[in-house]
């Protein structure tokens, strides 16, 4: 835990890491986040822990699959799913779950670096993948200690309708058992749980739902 001690915090840039099962909508999320930030005249910036994992496997999985992870569908991913899920845990594993954090820190060294020389105003670093809690630190340990972030769970629900006409809320479900695992965890120790409908992409039902959310978010945790 040495490196939680040692780390000097740059205050200038704020972090939001993001927690949730897949397809919850982490991505939507920062992307509505920066659309709302940008009207504020603040900056917000993207770094997901699975990059490197994905450019690490890209050649193996173009000779296996014909899919290039870092440019595919969802439905690509999903097909390539499990390589990707044993690479990085043997990567996790051999460093007791540093290696990805790792090298997400010579990024947002990097970033609030550029933030400084340039001059950039407000900036928020979303960190768009805080999967796990194994290990001691973890994701959610490391982002919230080393880097003062704010651990955000996110929830999809969709309404369903009974045979009697009584609605009840259904919520997605894990696609392996790391989700199933790690997910109650993540909600856990998140500072903030958001639970939002599922839009299906329509951007009418993002501006009723969805967009109400991300602009209270933001007014609540990274502007006031």
């Amino acid at each position: 835990k040495k490196y939680l001690l040692n780390y000097q915090t740059n205050k200038k840039m704020k972090v939001i890491g993001l927690s949730g099962l897949a397809g919850s909508g982490k991505d939507l999320f920062y992307e509505l986040c920066s659309e709302e930030l940008k009207k504020k005249n603040h900056t917000a910036c993207q770094i997901a822990l699975a990059t490197d994992l994905k450019i690490e496997c890209r050649d193996a999985l173009i000779a296996m699959f014909g899919i290039d992870p870092t440019a595919c569908t969802r439905e690509e991913k999903n097909k390539i799913r499990d390589f990707l899920v044993f690479f990085g845990h043997f990567r996790r594993r051999g460093t007791l779950g540093q290696y990805w954090m790792q090298k997400a820190n010579n990024k947002i060294k990097s970033l609030k670096r550029n933030c400084t020389i340039n001059n950039i105003k407000n900036p928020t670093c979303f960190i768009t993948d805080i999967r796990y809690d194994e290990y001691e630190p973890d994701e959610a340990d490391w982002m919230k200690a080393k880097h003062k972030g704010i651990l955000v769970h996110l929830r999809k629900r969709r309404i369903v309708l009974s045979e009697t006409g009584k609605r009840k809320d259904v919520y997605e479900e894990a696609i392996n058992k790391h989700e199933k695992e790690n997910d109650p965890k993540l909600r856990e120790k998140a500072d903030v749980c958001i639970e939002w409908p599922n839009c299906n992409g329509q951007e009418n039902l993002i501006k009723k739902h969805l967009k109400p959310v991300i602009k209270q978010f933001v007014k609540k945790h990274i502007t006031n």
